[in-house]
């Protein structure tokens, strides 16, 4: 997240609190619409969480800009090297064995990063910041138990132009004796006038004697921040512990988490709505389907029944009529067969009658076959072989003897 904006909580040599409220003009100055000081002449890491909470109220950011901490950390280092152009990687792990020679403490104790302060044809110069383990982690413990949220947890010199963390310590007083603690070395009159440049705020002015070092390293942390480069270093950063990370417009983001859910529930639903409906819709044109399959079968059954019948009246008018008894016998079957059953052939020896016999419900056909037995007209009504045909026409070939003698 980059911003013209920011809120800055800073703390010097002896843990006196500063926080502004900083802005970033379209002429690229720096404005200070708010600061509060909270000194201190000694520290206590016992309180230091409680004040930091309390200046942080004091400030109130809002959620909008970032919310940087910093300051001064004991036995922090900043280095500046030159390396070839490499990629991330790979200066990294050549900062790492240069690390190991210029810091006399082990790098496994050490947490450092760095970040890229220029570059020429064939170097890039680059800035480490390197502290203890130990030191960063109080001061991380110390802010989570503040209750605080931040984008980033940075020392002054990492992000300024500064030269040792000596000058930075002697930061107690305004700046005119700011380059007066060392004799040793001569200032920088290019930082300088920067420094002036920063003072010159209404925060500046306004600021009591003995707060100047905290106000300083906040505007020097704000100036970074709302700066074109603070996006891209960002990426190297000592991570955060998720505890101190902010978490911006919540409501807006829980609001927008809830309208997401309602809208693919929504959605379900809808999509839920038209396969319901599509699968009574199938179900309602497979039913009609099969009702239409159904009366086409019948259809195909009665033609065929009729077809059958026609057949047979035809054979019986074509055929010598021969013995009137065994013609009015067959007007008899015919008579007292049941209507789902037909005769499709029929021929006699004397007595003997071979007939066969076609019908679609074959659940009961022998057993009302057996019935002719009970007319009194034939006798000894027997089934030779049935037949189904691919149609599902069942045949029943019978044979059977006429009484002729019944009247």
């Amino acid at each position: 997240m980059s911003s013209k904006n920011c809120t800055v909580i800073a703390w010097d040599n002896k843990m006196s609190l500063c926080a502004i409220a900083a802005e970033r003009n379209s002429d690229g100055s720096l404005s200070v619409s708010r600061s509060f000081v909270r000194a201190s002449s000694s520290f206590s890491w016992e309180e230091f969480p409680r004040r930091i909470a309390g200046i942080y109220s004091d400030i109130s950011p809002g959620e909008s800009g970032l919310l940087i901490a910093g300051g001064y950390m004991e036995g922090a280092v900043n280095l500046d090297f030159e390396v070839p152009n490499l990629s991330r990687q790979e200066i990294k792990k050549a900062l790492g064995f240069e690390l190991q020679r210029q810091v006399p403490v082990p790098v496994e104790n050490l947490v450092w990063t760095y970040r890229v302060i220029g570059h020429s044809a064939d170097k890039t110069k680059v800035r480490i910041f390197a502290v203890k383990e130990e030191i960063w982690n109080k001061f991380l413990d110390a802010l989570i138990q503040s209750g605080i949220k931040c984008d980033a947890v940075l020392h002054p010199i990492f992000c300024e132009g500064l030269s040792s963390e000596g000058e930075l310590e002697a930061i107690n007083e305004f700046y005119e004796e700011l380059w007066h603690v060392s004799s040793e070395a001569a200032p920088n009159s290019s930082v300088i006038e920067r420094i002036k440049s920063l003072l010159k705020s209404d925060a500046g002015e306004n600021a009591k004697a003995g707060s100047s070092a905290g106000l300083f390293m906040s505007l020097v942390l704000a100036s970074y921040a709302t700066g074109n480069t603070f996006k891209t270093d960002r990426a190297l950063y000592l991570p955060l512990p998720k505890q101190l990370l902010p978490a911006r417009f919540k409501f807006l983001k829980n609001a927008f988490a809830a309208l997401l859910s309602l809208t693919f529930f929504l959605l379900f639903l809808l999509c839920f709505r038209h396969m319901f409906d599509a699968r009574e819709r199938f179900a309602e044109v497979t039913s009609e389907q099969r009702r239409v399959e159904s009366e086409i079968l019948r259809l195909n059954q009665e033609e065929m029944r009729e077809k059958e019948i026609d057949d047979f009246m035809k054979k019986l008018k074509d055929s010598d009529p021969g013995d009137a008894e065994i013609i009015a016998a067959l007007l008899s079957l015919t008579k007292n067969l049941p209507p789902h059953m037909w005769i499709s052939m029929f021929s006699s020896r004397g007595d003997e009658i071979d007939l066969t016999v076609s019908t679609r419900r074959d659940k009961d056909a022998q057993a009302e076959l057996s019935k002719l037995n009970q007319l009194g007209e034939f006798s000894n009504v027997s089934t030779k072989n049935t037949r189904r045909d691919s149609d599902g026409t069942l045949t029943i070939y019978l044979k059977m003897t006429h009484k002729k003698d019944i009247r």
